[in-house]
């Protein structure tokens, strides 16, 4: 049994002011040193800056006690990464809970981190001083269990380089600042999210790659989702690969804070894989997802972005996505824009596979969109990029080997759209295409020499 370590008897006060940075951290230190142990927070509410994790170490809070973090921005020191590859994405960071090359490392129990994250200015960009509640880098054997999280800096938990991370049975609420992400899984290896309840202002579960080391063996299941932007994402920063990923039993819905500092009310996509900064995206199986509300469905997209995510990177070239696989979806109360799958010229998204798709859209587009769309092949990834879209259910572009069977595209309100709307697609095949309220099921760009082939139920 592994020794136990109170905060209490180390100094903290559980007054809700006093800053406690010194007593827990030497709770922390004192069990590392003894090779390992737990470090117990007693109910109560305590104030601290930031905690350096350490080998061996797991923070237990107990029922009824809260970690406040500071408010001033002094107790939060500046972390610095010249080792790193991806130093330049994270920039200097702060973090309220921060791990570095640690192994064996945990928080868990049933307590609240609150980081108070309203309390930091917000300068216009992602890479300014606000503190995450959470930040793991390069680390091993991680576990994030029980925990309510509220009101980060900035991400609310970061997770980049690590390997064999377990994050389980957690409630997040994280709407204190601007860049207010869910979760951010970076650049990761054997990486499994079970059983999260989350609200929040930016994107839901992201999935990123800022370093030369791939995003592999990541299993995401039994979340609930409430976002302003989009609820599952990988991208935008993907320097590497995104490989053998699996995403199931996903609700998404609007979120319940009305306030928006990014995105909007009611969510602007369900499910984004978006590669415009290289990389490539192999082997994604999404499944069993419901969403309801969402302005943007799917968005699947190419670009050329071309960020470098470190320093001396070598040139970024064009990304990619193939072999991705989509079924039992179902979508209610979908927005007017349209859902988007788009490469660019000479670089196709190939081999998708999507089926058992049920997606009812409000409809209502009494008059045809503009029917050119732009590739925009350096502008920021977002699912509303081209407006309005002539197509009410998939805008299809730049792609080959499109199989999707057993699909439903539905509109409340009659809509002058078709179902898909398809330019330079080499291989398209729809079996069993149901429409309800949707007069044509697809249209082809004129000149694009597509090949389709569908079969109306």
């Amino acid at each position: 049994m592994m020794s136990e370590y109170n905060i209490v008897d180390f100094g903290a006060v559980s007054d809700g002011e006093t800053v406690n940075t010194i007593a827990i951290q030497g709770a922390v230190d004192a069990a590392s040193a003894a090779g390992g142990g737990v470090v117990k927070v007693p109910a109560g509410t305590y104030v601290t800056g930031s905690i350096v994790m350490k080998n061996h170490v797991q923070i237990d809070l107990e029922h009824g006690s809260t970690i406040l973090g500071s408010t001033d921005l002094a107790d939060y020191p500046q972390v610095e990464l010249p080792e790193y590859k991806f130093q330049k994405a994270l920039g200097p960071l702060c973090a309220l809970f921060y791990a570095e090359k640690a192994e064996n490392i945990a928080l868990t129990g049933s307590g609240t981190l609150d980081g108070r994250g309203g309390a930091f200015e917000t300068q216009g960009t992602d890479l300014e001083m606000r503190p995450r509640n959470i930040q793991f880098i390069s680390c091993k054997r991680v576990k994030v269990s029980g925990l309510t999280l509220r009101n980060s800096g900035m991400w609310m938990q970061h997770y980049n380089d690590c390997e064999d991370v377990l994050v389980e049975n957690i409630n997040v609420y994280n709407h204190a600042n601007a860049n207010n992400d869910m979760i951010d899984i970076d650049s990761c290896r054997r990486f499994v999210l079970n059983n999260m309840i989350g609200d929040t202002d930016d994107d839901g579960i992201t999935i990123k790659s800022t370093g030369p080391a791939p995003c592999k063996d990541v299993a995401i299941s039994n979340c609930v989702v409430h976002a302003h932007c989009n609820a599952i994402k990988i991208g935008t920063e993907t320097t590497s690969h995104f490989e053998n990923i699996t995403i199931s039993n996903i609700t998404i819905s609007p979120s319940r804070n009305p306030k928006v500092h990014f995105g909007l009310e009611n969510g602007i996509s369900g499910l984004s894989l978006e590669m415009v900064d290289g990389g490539l995206i192999d082997g994604i199986t999404v499944d069993n997802i419901t969403m309801d509300g969402v302005e943007v469905p799917f968005f699947i997209r190419i670009g050329k972005r071309g960020r470098a995510y470190f320093t001396d990177a070598p040139p970024v070239g064009v990304g990619g996505i193939k072999r991705v696989s989509i079924s039992n979806v179902m979508i209610r109360n979908a927005g007017k824009t349209g859902s988007s799958i788009t490469g660019q010229p000479g670089h196709t998204i190939e081999d998708l596979y999507m089926s058992n798709i049920r997606l009812f859209a409000k409809g209502g587009v009494t008059e045809m969109p503009e029917v050119k769309v732009e590739d925009l092949p350096l502008d920021y990834p977002e699912g509303t990029m081209f407006g309005t879209l002539p197509a009410l259910g998939m805008y299809i572009k730049h792609a080959e080997n499109v199989f999707m069977n057993g699909v439903t595209i539905g509109a409340d309100a009659e809509d002058v759209r078709p179902a898909f709307y398809v330019e330079d697609v080499s291989t398209l095949r729809i079996h069993e295409l149901n429409l309800r309220k949707v007069g044509q099921a697809v249209q082809e760009c004129e000149g694009s020499n597509s090949n389709i082939q569908i079969d109306l139920v």
